[in-house]
């Protein structure tokens, strides 16, 4: 059964927040690794700035 996130307790919701930046920077770090491997220096440019993204979600996730 399907919630609004109005309807969750604040404990519920805090779950829910820290899993969304959980799930966002490992979907992060997975680009970051897919687009390493293509080697050139353009994908290494947006394979590092991916990986920023991956730490600032898991710095949100710590912070919650």
């Amino acid at each position: 059964m399907k919630r609004t996130f109005a309807s969750l307790t604040p404990q519920e919701g805090l779950h829910v927040a820290i899993f969304i930046e959980e799930r966002n920077a490992e979907i992060y770090r997975n680009f970051a690794e897919m687009l390493a491997q293509f080697g050139d220096p353009d994908s290494f440019d947006i394979s590092l700035a991916f990986r920023e993204m991956s730490a600032e979600e898991s710095r949100h996730s710590g912070r919650l």
